[in-house]
């Protein structure tokens, strides 16, 4: 398993933006080391913890900026936020019924997908919109 580390593509050169996504990928190593050690019993639900609440923060964040601004493309990104959200929910409570180190491998997985796809793709359009209003 190769390790996921922040790439300056990922940049948006909003600070705050992407000091959070650093955030993520830092969680997704957390995660890796986890798996690697074979700690994932011990440590994944207090990473899933610390997933969704950097979740909820971020979304929140990129939510408040979208209203703030007029961003036009909010109603289909908050969409995606909303259907990633339920995909960790329902993670979570698989944790608890089947094997930690698959639902591990599925999370880690699921957050490198979503990191890269939404970053790149998503999040790149809003950089325009939030440079003209001054967020750097």
């Amino acid at each position: 398993m190769t390790k996921f580390v922040w790439q300056e593509e990922f940049s948006l050169h909003i600070k705050e933006i992407d000091d959070q996504h650093k955030q993520w990928v830092g969680l997704i190593g957390r995660l890796h080391d986890a798996i690697t050690h074979r700690q994932v019993e011990k440590d994944l639900e207090k990473i899933f913890d610390q997933v969704s609440e950097h979740t909820a923060l971020h979304f929140a964040t990129e939510e408040k900026y979208f209203k703030l601004f007029g961003y036009d493309g909010a109603d289909k990104h908050i969409a995606a936020h909303q259907g990633f959200t339920k995909k960790i929910s329902d993670l979570q409570k698989q944790m608890h019924a089947n094997n930690k180190f698959q639902i591990s491998l599925e999370l880690a997985a699921m957050l490198e997908v979503w990191v890269t796809n939404h970053v790149l793709v998503m999040d790149k359009k809003y950089e325009k919109c939030f440079h003209e209003h001054g967020l750097r």
